[in-house]
């Protein structure tokens, strides 16, 4: 009804997954690629996880038309089957003619040796599971024998399993335990932030023939982000309907007025449920916290008071000495390499207020004073902090380029020079990307991972996106030559850190990336020297 009105080719909010309309950004592009990747290199389970309607089923289609033409793919997309079934369904798609009142240890010796005939010829088997949720224990279980058909080198069954949440939860079932330990790699696909979300609404709009100014702005897209989760399927929905009340009421710009004409049961709030119970949680031990304190006071508070009046005496006396202890220690510091102004760093990328973030800061070197306090001596961990970056390999002509400050600029140079020498330095090895952040973001960037003391194996690169045409900073940490170290590495970072989906990459694919970026950083004024 509104494409003529948009000047549409096609519907661009779909709930079906159509791959002409990829949405490369919020980790979708990282998680495709690391697919690719990790499929071409052979491993045997590779787990991918996300909320209904994060786009899963989107990957793996995107995948399944993407695998080289020496791959034999097996799609399963209703994986409630029994064991056995499954081995039959495996074996009518190579087509494999079987007896299915066979038991299933013959069936599974015809497929293998099914498969090592598909070996031999040069053929690659992988098996894409969608839903993999719903899969029985006994389903599961099958994956891993399944998985252990393999000669001396190679796996010649590879399994990929898309499913929601419930499948790590099914995993962790003691029952199973074996296969968990068999998966090589796992994902997870995020929802979208907002600046996503405005992003990707656009995007699918000019995918699908628009050619106008753009349609949904920051503020719609917050809204649309806060009552979706960030979900695209969810967008999806949202979205038709207030290109629906646009064409309606004659607007071509979204607008807030468009989102409260549509009625309350097309927009959910699905971040409420979880916000509704946070909020019961903190309630709940606040009340209790404070029953405990009343009833701590009834009981001791004679010698609470007591305690109180001896310690204001103790106080008294002690308060001239600390006074100057603190000031001496801020002249220490005063010498002391200068520390990186930082603020917190947020998974979502968003910017940061500049008058929090100096907040933030003091907050910082009052953090640090008081911990020279204690110590008497700044830590190694301090000084690196202050000295990561003083490098820069790059000659600025353009001083006002991407960030617009010349002096944040060098900053953000010199990282991205000392992250250009520690890559030089690596054969063709294996990083672990932990984050991809917003240019602007580098002072924040390095709090965030010193608090959980990840400095000074952390480096920052530079990154130039060619698809939204602006520049980003992309975090890297430590380096193996072997995947499953870092694979083991991964599982043991902070649950924060891992919340932006880290993923192991090879350095030939980052020195490519890299040797880009220095062409578009030449472009605008800052060259390599």
């Amino acid at each position: 009804m509104y494409r003529k009105y948009f000047g549409l080719n096609s519907l661009p909010f779909k709930t079906t997954p159509d791959l002409d309309m990829f949405y490369k950004h919020g980790s979708r592009q990282e998680i495709y690629e690391a697919l690719l990747y990790t499929i071409g290199r052979g491993d045997g389970i590779i787990k991918v996880t996300g909320e209904v309607g994060s786009g899963k089923t989107m990957l793996l289609r995107l995948l399944a038309s993407n695998l080289t033409n020496d791959f034999d793919i097996i799609y399963i997309n209703s994986p409630n089957l029994s064991a056995k079934d499954i081995v039959l369904y495996i074996c009518s798609e190579l087509r494999l003619e079987v007896d299915p009142n066979s038991q299933k240890f013959t069936l599974t010796n015809e497929l293998k040796q099914k498969l090592v005939e598909l070996h031999s010829s040069g053929r690659k088997v992988v098996m894409l599971i969608d839903e993999a949720q719903s899969m029985t224990f006994d389903a599961l279980e099958e994956m891993r024998l399944l998985s252990n058909i393999e000669t001396g080198q190679d796996k010649l069954l590879q399994i990929v399993l898309f499913g929601q949440p419930e499948l790590d939860q099914a995993l962790d079932n003691t029952k199973i335990r074996q296969l968990k330990s068999r998966i090589s790699y796992s994902m997870y696909v995020p929802p979208l932030e907002s600046s996503d979300v405005q992003s990707y609404l656009n995007y699918r709009m000019r995918c699908a023939g628009y050619a106008g100014l753009d349609v949904f702005n920051l503020k719609v897209a917050k809204r649309i982000q806060k009552i979706t989760g960030g979900l695209p399927r969810n967008i999806n929905v949202i979205a038709d309907k207030i290109l629906m009340s646009m064409y309606g009421s004659g607007d071509k710009v979204a607008k807030l007025s468009h989102l409260k004409t549509l009625p309350e049961i097309e927009v959910p709030n699905y971040s409420m449920s979880r916000n509704l119970l946070l909020i019961k949680a903190s309630l709940f031990g606040l009340v209790m916290g404070l029953v405990v304190i009343l009833i701590y006071i009834y009981f001791f508070k004679e010698s609470i008071v007591n305690n109180q009046l001896g310690n204001v005496v103790s106080s008294s006396s002690s308060l001239e000495n600390s006074s100057q202890s603190i000031n001496q220690s801020k002249q220490n510091l005063s010498t002391s390499p200068k520390q990186d102004e930082q603020g917190p760093i947020s998974h979502d990328g968003q910017n940061i207020d500049d008058n929090k973030l100096q907040s933030l800061s003091e907050t910082h070197e009052n953090k640090i004073i008081s911990r020279q306090i204690k110590s008497q001596s700044l830590t190694t961990e301090d000084i690196n902090l202050g000295a990561l970056a003083k490098k820069n390999n790059y000659q600025i002509k353009n001083t006002s380029a991407i960030v617009g400050n010349q002096e944040q600029l060098e900053k953000i140079l010199r990282y991205h020079s000392k992250g250009n020498d520690w890559l030089s330095s690596l054969d063709d090895r294996y990083v672990i990307q932990l984050s991809t952040r917003h240019i602007r973001s580098i002072d924040s960037t390095v709090m965030f991972y010193e608090q959980y003391k990840l400095l000074p194996l952390v480096h920052v690169l530079v990154d130039y996106n060619d698809n939204l045409k602006n520049f980003r900073l992309k975090v890297f940490y430590k380096s193996s030559d072997s995947f499953s170290e870092l694979s083991e590495v991964i599982e043991k970072l902070p649950s924060k850190v891992k919340s932006a989906s880290p993923y192991i990459v090879t350095v030939r694919q980052l020195a490519q990336k890299l040797r880009y970026t220095d062409k578009k950083l030449n472009e605008i004024g800052i060259i390599n020297e």
